[in-house]
């Protein structure tokens, strides 16, 4: 007998060989901290407190939400 193939759970071969790719894409758009004190290092010569105080100031822009939603706003509310 035939195996069933359920299309909704196959994937493109493209999209396979980058998924690990998207992942960074993936965090920015679910709003994840990106920085944190895995890549945000301390200086040589700079105190606990000093480090945790620039840790709360830190900031990324997330240039990828704003296009991810530019792009499904302007698809939803295109002219015909």
């Amino acid at each position: 007998m035939a195996e069933k193939i359920i299309l909704a759970k196959r994937k493109h071969p493209l999209y396979e060989d980058n998924s690990e790719n998207g992942s960074c894409t993936g965090m920015l758009l679910k709003r994840r901290r990106l920085i944190n004190s895995d890549n945000l290092f301390s200086h040589r010569l700079e105190d606990t407190e000093d480090y945790d105080e620039r840790l709360k100031r830190a900031y990324y822009l997330n240039y990828c939400e704003v296009i991810y939603h530019q792009l499904y706003n302007n698809y939803i509310f295109k002219e015909r």
